[in-house]
């Protein structure tokens, strides 16, 4: 029997409750002085729309997106947030996964002493879908979805609440897609042009203004699956 197709693979089965979680215990060490991050880095972590209209001096593929930046899709129990990220955040999602996260909300705050920002990007965008869509209705972000195919670069904050959200949720942006599977422990590397996800590794720190000095740590606990 050959491997799950990718929504199966990505979305799976919710697992029975286990697990546990606890806040991060990173080893940290020293690096020589960081250059300052990109400047579409700033604009993803604290600005929830405004990046995602310019141009980028790392290039831009037919999305309109930079090659460094791609879609980030977390499922929990309750359902599934997607967002854009830079490809620079991954290994401090990675790293968040090991503290079992039962949610979301816990894992981007995991992620957060490693590549700070995130929370508060992702909450904006959050606040923007919850202000303008309703179980009665989601035609706000079915417009702003068929919108961002038309408007090049246009990629919103939003919950996957129906197919067509799912559907986007899965399709990939900039430099691929990756898909983190709280339920089911399970990374799923959809697409991945910016740089190989590792289970294990290193990586700067960010602290949302730039780099810093230090390096951390990262560790995919073997209970977890990275695919491909």
């Amino acid at each position: 029997m050959g491997p799950a197709p990718p929504v199966v693979a990505a979305w799976g089965e919710p697992p029975s409750p286990g697990g546990s979680f606890s806040p991060p215990q990173a080893t940290v060490s020293s690096s020589a002085i960081a250059k300052t991050h990109l400047a579409e880095v700033m604009r993803v972590c604290k600005g929830a729309f405004q990046m995602l209209h310019s141009g980028f001096a790392a290039g831009q593929r037919d999305d309109g997106l930079a090659m460094n930046l791609m879609r980030c899709t977390v499922i929990d129990q309750r359902g599934g947030v997607s967002f854009l990220i830079h490809g620079d955040a991954l290994p401090a999602l990675v790293n968040a996964c090991g503290f079992y996260p039962p949610s979301f909300e816990d894992l981007l705050d995991l992620a957060a002493p490693f590549y700070d920002s995130l929370c508060e990007y992702v909450a904006s965008g959050l606040a923007v879908f919850d202000e303008h869509n309703t179980p009665a209705s989601y035609a706000s972000i079915h417009n702003a979805l068929r919108g961002r195919r038309r408007e090049l670069g246009a990629a919103p904050v939003f919950r996957v609440v129906d197919e067509v959200t799912r559907e986007e949720s899965l399709r990939p942006l900039g430099a691929g897609a990756v898909i983190f599977n709280l339920r089911d422990r399970r990374v799923v590397q959809l697409a991945n042009t910016y740089r190989e996800l590792r289970r294990e590794g290193r990586a700067r720190i960010f602290d949302g203004d730039g780099w810093t000095s230090e390096v951390f740590r990262y560790y995919l606990p073997r209970d977890w699956s990275l695919v491909p």
